[in-house]
């Protein structure tokens, strides 16, 4: 016991009488384990989680480079072929040149697909290209902006352009109803004139 807190004797109770703090009213730290690391808290770590992934474009340069040594590959497996057969230097020198041109002009006769980080990522760039004319996303696209709540600028100019756009769609209307109320009016009128010239006519006959 310690200042008339906690039993008198830890005999039969179960316990060593050691009197512990409440601690069940603090409150509950947010974020993982050792810390919040992720800014302002767990928010901030779900929201970096929640963003979207980042593209990275391969590097042109490194894919010519491989694409270079793919060939020379080839070119190379040609004349350890051709020396076997043993044939002449200069023809093996003339066949390589031939396929070594053939190759540089179509490179998808190579065959296949490189296993490096860029040669992959051009592949995903263009699986992803397809699958987006496919689906039909716009280019424009950004990635989870169904979920972003619109400040009242962008509602405004939202409301604008929907404004703008119904106006141009009645102006239209009533053009094409002028138009027609026009075109209407003209054959009338010419139909008008046709019946009295077959009038005249009939009345000299």
């Amino acid at each position: 016991m310690y200042g008339n807190v906690g039993l008198a004797t830890a005999r039969g109770s179960g316990t060593n009488g050691y009197v512990t703090r409440n601690t069940a009213h603090l409150r509950i730290r947010e974020g993982p384990p050792g810390g919040q690391p992720y800014g302002s808290g767990y928010d901030a770590l779900l929201e970096s989680v929640s963003k979207p992934p980042i593209h990275r474009a391969p590097d042109q340069g490194i894919l010519e480079h491989e694409r270079k040594r793919r060939v020379e590959v080839k070119v190379m497996e040609l004349r350890d072929e051709l020396e076997e057969k043993g044939m002449e230097e200069d023809d093996i020198e003339e066949e390589c040149s031939k396929l070594r041109q053939k190759l540089t002009a179509q490179p998808e006769q190579l065959g296949g697909r490189g296993l490096d980080t860029h040669s992959l990522a051009a592949a995903k760039e263009i699986e992803m290209s397809r699958l987006q004319r496919a689906l039909g996303v716009s280019v424009n696209h950004e990635e989870g902006r169904a979920f972003k709540r619109e400040t009242e600028e962008e509602k405004a100019a939202r409301l604008a352009k929907r404004e703008e756009r119904e106006r141009e769609r009645i102006e239209a209307a009533i053009t094409r109803e002028r138009e027609n109320e026009k075109r209407k009016q003209e054959w009338e009128e010419k139909e008008r004139l046709r019946r009295r010239e077959e009038y005249k006519r009939r009345r000299r006959d």
